[in-house]
């Protein structure tokens, strides 16, 4: 169990009630899944989400880690006879994983040095002088005569101080304050550079838009920063951080100075310049690109998981029969699925775009939805698709069959499917591109089931996939692939070892021994029979049974995701109101009115009993939603179809952060801007809409040239009216009322969007930290006080007089450089210069080049 201080830390970083995170690790501790938690555990931990609970239990983890780590360190210290009480309580304070191993780092085992050998000379004494930097009689020179010994090399002071100051570097080198505050500042107010290396100089080469790159390193998108990453890895970029070193070495000399003009400065500061272009500046440059590495990772690992969850919980069309359509280089492949997803026969199209071969392709293929009767099409969106799908969609009109669809969905992972060895075990027959086309087809009618069978990094979750650490992203994937399958539910009468293997809880040994026993029984009846599966412990069903679904059993409750453990409570809910379960579920006027606080337990409070309510109310509901057939166009073939102010409806094709791209039936998708998703200031589209959406837009300019389309579902809203401010809020200078956060609503239902007023406030953006955050943070290093720097004005100070407008002319901020009438030099931020420590940086700057 962790100390208490961990968990109020968690809270803290996390914006939680201490107590919600204390029972999230007790419940985490006793096995339970974090999907268990968030469904079944609500009023135990106040109602955390999935998401959370996974981060809080990452942090606990860290947490663990670090205190093993702490523990190891004492121990070796102890042995070593170094661990002194001032080190103890140090290393006990520390709560940084990085910080822990820069205080260890003096002590660790390490080579002959050049201040190993000064130490054995005995100038240990001299750094130790210099270091303190105590006022005295003596000079610096004066007190290095002492130290003067021929039989030790030692023949004058200058070489005395030089000995030193290897002394010095290696201190400073290690101190861990300095290595935090360098790092912090890199962090902070470094600038990533890259340019071609000497090999790649006057090449052809996909990194060449990053020739001459100078952003922030704080503010660089993920994806640039691996892909700049990427090119120096292999050898085509050179990659630096550029800081403002004068102003970082003017902090440190703050930091370890004890006064400017101390007789001890020209030794510190000489050291301090060697220590950071030998040892700090190469070391910490490498740990702050590792640092936003790691960082940009875990964001596209979380893009990619969101992605994936995206096309999991896509809405299903159903067990209806459908024709699948890969398209390929010399034409196209249909597959005709079943019901129950069975292969039923196939098809193969030339090119349809041949105007020689259109008529033939079109009664070939007439003639095949009609032999089977299905006249529902799903397409992949591989390259040509467009072209392929006007075609078909012209064919589709043609025939007037009430119905008839065609629906383009991702093809990201057919080929992956198609090359799968169960596929091709259970398909020998069929070419590649027909199996695609089953793909197509089985996708359609239940994305997740298709997709679940596939090795995680298949699925298709974007471009970011091959950047990141293989390792992590696959053990994202596979959480949450566990949790669409276990929200969604799965029939153990029917899931193959594909789906059951992901329920959360469920070991992969106790799905195969389901599957026997379902054989053995000819199907499950109850729930009650899985706990007679054989590895089926209590704990296993406990976490698992929710998810685990049985249709038209004894128990009408098996098919809804109310747990066992609440059965007692419903059937006496049943028995309140005098009806049978069977007749009191799906009944909502009934059930919207029924009192269920009486029936509450220790583990099932007001939260989990209103998700039992709405599960009676909603018995069999699929969480991904109904499947929609948005209205088909048959006006639209190309962008010059399209008029200004066209109302249409599209599918959600693709999610940037800049917008939204929609299929709206011509051969180019359209854009909706962030500007024109919403009445309301909108942050990220993701928190409005999802791929495979339908929306309603209207068409706001056509660019035929480009061509580009602009959409716009902000076009078709009213506008919010903005609530009264009281006569209070109206008085108060610098004010203003803000919008109440609402619902935007589209013709296919609300949709919801974390949204704020039209003019955002200027406060700085806070996001609840991602799983890992915790052990990767800079080291955090108190800087001290600059004087003569800004400081907050005083109360008192509020109503001081502004300068005229002539005072005010040359007050637009600090230029590059600039001198005043004393000689003294000026930088970027208007403080002083030290023109004598810019000078030697530049000398050891062009010493270490040449």
């Amino acid at each position: 169990m962790l100390e208490e201080k961990w968990f109020e830390r968690i809270a803290q970083e996390l914006s939680l009630n201490v107590e919600a995170v204390r029972a999230a690790h007790r419940l985490l501790q006793n096995g339970a899944t974090p999907f268990f938690i968030a469904y079944y555990r609500k009023d135990a931990t106040g109602g955390l989400d999935e998401s959370t609970i996974e981060t809080l239990a990452e942090r606990c983890r860290q947490a663990a880690n670090l205190v093993n780590r702490r523990k190891a360190i004492l121990e070796a210290l102890e042995a070593d006879g170094a661990l002194t009480d001032e080190l103890r309580a140090r290393i006990e304070a520390c709560d940084d994983k990085m910080r822990l191993e820069d205080i260890y780092l003096p002590y660790k085992t390490k080579r002959r040095t050049r201040a190993t050998a000064a130490i054995e000379q005995g100038l240990g004494p001299l750094a130790d002088f210099i270091m303190k930097q105590l006022p005295g009689i003596q000079t610096v020179d004066e007190f290095a005569e002492a130290f003067v010994r021929p039989d030790k090399s030692i023949s004058s002071s200058e070489e005395a101080l030089e000995g030193t100051r290897y002394i010095l570097i290696e201190r400073f080198s290690m101190d861990p304050d300095i290595r935090a505050l360098i790092l912090n500042f890199m962090l902070e107010h470094g600038t990533l550079t890259a340019r071609p290396t000497r090999n790649a100089e006057g090449t052809k080469t996909r990194y060449e838009s990053f020739f001459g790159l100078s952003e922030p390193l704080a503010k660089i998108p993920p994806a640039k920063l691996l892909g700049v990453l990427r090119g120096a890895k292999e050898g085509v970029l050179r990659v630096d951080i550029v800081i403002d070193e004068v102003r970082m070495f003017n902090i440190l000399l703050d930091h370890r100075l004890s006064d400017p003009n101390s007789v001890f400065g020209a030794q510190i500061r000489l050291a301090l310049i060697d220590a950071y272009a030998r040892h700090l500046r190469p070391t910490l440059e490498k740990e702050a690109l590792e640092f936003v590495r790691r960082r940009a990772e875990m964001e596209a690992i979380r893009s990619c998981r969101e992605n994936a969850r995206n096309a999991l919980m896509g809405a299903p069309a159903g067990p209806i029969p459908v024709i699948g359509v890969a398209v390929a280089k010399s034409g196209c492949r249909l597959a005709a699925v079943g019901s129950d997803g069975a292969f039923i026969g196939e098809l193969a199209l030339p090119a349809l775009d041949k105007t020689e071969e259109a008529q033939a392709a079109e009664d070939a293929l007439r003639a095949f939805m009609e032999k089977h009767g299905i006249y529902v099409l799903a397409m992949g969106n591989a390259s040509g698709s467009r072209e392929t799908a006007r075609r078909l969609n012209a064919i589709l009109a043609k025939l007037r069959k009430k119905g008839a669809y065609l629906s383009v969905e991702s093809s990201a992972a057919a080929a992956a499917y198609a090359a799968s060895p169960a596929v091709v075990e259970a398909l020998p027959d069929l070419e590649p591109e027909t199996r695609e086309a089953v793909f197509m087809a089985r996708r359609f009618q239940d994305p997740l089931a298709a997709l679940a069978g596939l090795e995680p990094r298949h699925i298709g979750v974007g471009p970011l996939q091959y950047e990141v650490n293989q390792k992590q992203l696959r053990e994202g994937l596979v959480k949450t692939i566990a949790s669409c399958v276990s929200q969604t539910g799965v029939d153990v009468n029917t899931a193959p070892l594909e789906l059951l293997r992901y329920v959360c809880g469920l070991p992969a040994n106790v799905a195969q021994n389901i599957i026997k026993k379902r054989e053995e029984l000819g199907g499950f009846v109850s729930r009650a029979q899985l706990a007679g599966v054989e590895g089926m412990t209590p704990k296993i069903f406990e976490q698992c049974a929710g998810s685990l679904r049985i249709r038209n059993g004894e128990n009408p409750m098996d098919d809804t995701p109310i747990h066992p453990e609440a059965y007692g409570i419903v059937e006496q809910l049943a028995a309140n109101l005098k009806m049978p379960v069977s007749q009191m579920m799906g009944n909502r006027r009934v059930l919207a009115h029924a009192d269920m606080a009486s029936l509450q337990t220790d583990t099932i409070g007001p939260l989990a009993m209103e998700d039992i309510r709405t599960a009676l109310m909603h018995p069999g509901e699929d969480p991904r939603g109904r499947f929609h057939i948005p209205h088909l166009y048959p006006f639209l073939s190309c962008v010059e179809d399209l008029k200004e102010d066209m109302e249409l409806e599209g599918v959600v094709t693709k999610l940037v952060d800049f917008g939204v791209f929609v299929d709206i039936g011509a051969l180019q998708d359209g854009l909706i801007h962030l500007s024109e998703l919403s009445n309301r200031y909108v942050r990220d589209p993701r928190r409005i809409v999802k791929p495979g959406q339908i929306v309603r837009v209207k068409v706001i300019k056509v660019d035929k040239e480009t061509p580009r389309i602009s959409l716009s579902v902000k076009a078709l809203l009213d506008k919010p009216k903005a609530p009264e401010a009281s006569r209070t809020e109206r008085g108060r200078r610098g004010e203003r009322p803000s919008a109440a956060v609402g619902e935007s609503r589209t013709e296919t239902g609300p949709v919801r969007d974390e949204t704020r007023p039209a003019r955002p406030p200027r406060r700085a953006e806070t996001r609840k930290p991602d799983a890992g955050d915790s052990e990767d943070r800079p080291r955090q290093a108190r800087r001290p006080r600059q004087e003569g720097g800004n400081e907050r004005r005083r109360e008192g100070d509020r109503r001081a007089e502004r300068p005229d407008r002539a005072d005010r002319k040359s007050d637009h901020g600090p230029r590059r450089s600039s001198v005043d009438q004393t000689g003294a030099s000026y930088g970027d931020t208007g403080g002083k210069i030290n023109t004598l420590l810019a000078d030697q940086l530049a000398a050891l700057r062009g010493k270490f080049n040449s």
